[in-house]
């Protein structure tokens, strides 16, 4: 059976390759290369490097090509430093993008971890240009967050709660061993001094974990944190759901006509309430047409004030209210509590009158208290309303905010699907094939480092695969300056290509040129 003969290894080449011609013309290193050479990474905040003024000494890289690398390393799920590095060596597409460069793999990390405020803002150019090829509608705008994974261990994490938990188990250690060590002394038996030697062990190590944990409890009083975190002690315990993981919670602003994200916010709080306005904010920050939009989040993000400031800045708002607890007991709920704007009453479900009764401040906020002692008496529906003597509703000074953000949901009761279909979409892709296993990088400034170019892979990936290439290469650079740039590259090699080949270039040129003049 014959098969397909390769090249031999030792065989000598008279012409060789063009490094070009390895790299497909639709290739994504190309259009990486023609974004990146387009911004302007000193107003980005990349540091430019400083040659030694004697002159000596070897000159740095290029921010412009180790922000390639990390760009192309994230768009495929290499982030490691050494990875990245060898990449430099045997990838051809790396190769071709870095021009033969081969920086090590402490350069490499060191650019990252200098420039991490930077990545944020080379991340926001790649949306502007997502909004000026028209892919961002700014129709839609939904907002979730996730938890992703620290550097840390859940094991070197500590709460107030687990540590007190903690301390009572070694104490109860310690106790147990030392009631066994007392036994050994008044019932001697022949291997008596090895299991004491083993006691005294075990106690010792018990009371030196017990000691530590004193201490780091102390530590945490001290301080005005829930939470101690060895490796990395910006991040925070997360629980959602079952699972829990100590890391940082990542709110997304994701628009609906392609599933672009348009901003990226990494925080250290446990819970997403009180998210939402700054999530937006920062989303309104890079694209100012975003302003205006429907707002759509889930119940974890209904709070009154975000609300009311989404509201005043003129986003319409679509989030499911939390569950009443009076409805949680069996009893009628407050929208079952009609309110009367002109009289400024509630009617309850019996159809009566709930007056406004008094004032009441809570966390700065204002609310008016309702309720009709007289009529609850004697009401027949009593045992479906409240078990106390009468019920009262509670209303907030700016109530009307969030009656509006009510008759919006029941107007679109299947609004919460769309939302789940537009965000979680983002959300899946960068922790199944981007950021793999959690954070390389320590501190909440690295991690929002990791999370815009996440960010700016993930857009990049969908651009590509939404907009013909051409088209989109075509949008970065004129059709004329590209044309002369091909012919250019290869006639630099002329000196490597024979008589034959400089023919066929240069009658390519005259077609090109040509081509040019009919443009």
């Amino acid at each position: 059976m014959s098969f397909i003969k390769r090249v031999s290894r030792d065989q000598v080449l008279l012409l060789p390759d063009c490094l070009d011609d390895y790299v497909d013309e639709n290739n994504k290193v190309r259009f990486i290369d023609e974004f990146v050479n387009g911004l302007d990474l000193s107003e980005c905040g990349f540091t430019y490097p400083k040659e030694r003024l004697d002159g000596r000494g070897r000159p740095a890289y290029d921010p412009a090509d180790l922000l390639k690398l990390f760009i192309y390393g994230y768009s495929y799920g290499i982030r490691s430093g050494r990875k990245l590095e060898r990449a430099c060596k045997v990838n051809l597409e790396v190769i071709w993008l870095m021009g033969k460069l081969k920086p090590d793999f402490k350069t490499i990390c060191d650019f990252r971890r200098i420039n991490r405020n930077a990545f944020k803002k080379a991340s926001a150019q790649f949306t502007l240009l997502c909004n000026k090829l028209k892919l961002i509608s700014g129709d839609f705008i939904a907002v979730d967050g996730t938890s992703i994974k620290a550097v840390n261990n859940i094991s070197k994490s500590w709460t107030k709660n687990k540590l007190n938990s903690a301390l009572k188990k070694y104490e109860k250690e310690v106790e147990k061993y030392l009631g066994q060590l007392e036994e050994l002394d008044e019932a001697p038996s022949p291997n008596r001094e090895e299991k004491q030697n083993k006691l005294k062990s075990s106690l010792v190590k018990n009371q030196e974990k017990s000691q530590e944990l004193k201490k780091l409890k102390q530590k945490l009083d001290t301080t005005d944190k829930n939470s101690i975190c060895y490796n990395d002690p910006e991040s925070r315990p997360l629980k959602k759901g079952r699972k829990s993981t100590v890391g940082y919670n990542v709110q997304h602003a994701v628009d609906d006509k392609n599933y672009l994200i348009i901003a990226a916010e990494v925080t250290s709080e446990s819970c997403d309430l009180g998210s939402l306005y700054p999530t937006i904010k920062a989303a309104s920050d890079v694209i100012k047409e975003v302003k205006g939009a429907n707002l759509l989040a889930d119940k974890g993000y209904f709070s009154n004030e975000d609300i009311k400031a989404c509201e005043d800045d003129g986003y319409q708002s679509y989030i499911p209210e939390k569950g009443c607890p009076m409805e949680g007991k069996g009893f009628y709920g407050k929208p079952e509590f009609i309110y009367n704007e002109y009289n400024n009453t509630y009617t309850c479900p019996a159809g009566q009158i709930l007056q406004k009764y008094q004032n009441k401040k809570k966390d700065c906020k204002t609310y008016w208290i309702y309720k009709s002692p007289e009529a609850c008496v004697n009401c027949s529906r009593k045992d479906k309303c409240t078990n106390s003597k009468s019920r009262s509703i509670q209303r907030w000074e700016h109530e009307h905010v969030l009656e509006n953000v009510r008759e919006r949901m029941k107007a679109k009761p299947n609004i919460m699907k769309r939302r789940s279909a537009i965000v979680e979409h983002p959300f899946g892709t960068i922790k199944r094939h981007i950021l793999t296993g959690g954070y390389n990088m320590i501190g909440i400034e690295s991690a929002q480092a990791e999370t815009s170019l996440a960010q700016l892979t993930y857009n990049l990936n969908r651009v590509l695969n939404i907009v013909n290439f051409s088209e989109i290469m075509s949008f970065l650079k004129g059709r004329k300056s590209f044309w002369q740039k091909h012919v250019q590259n290869h006639l630099l090699m002329s000196s490597y290509i024979n008589t034959k080949a400089i023919k066929m270039l240069i009658r390519q040129k005259n077609q090109v040129n040509s081509l040019i003049i009919l443009v």
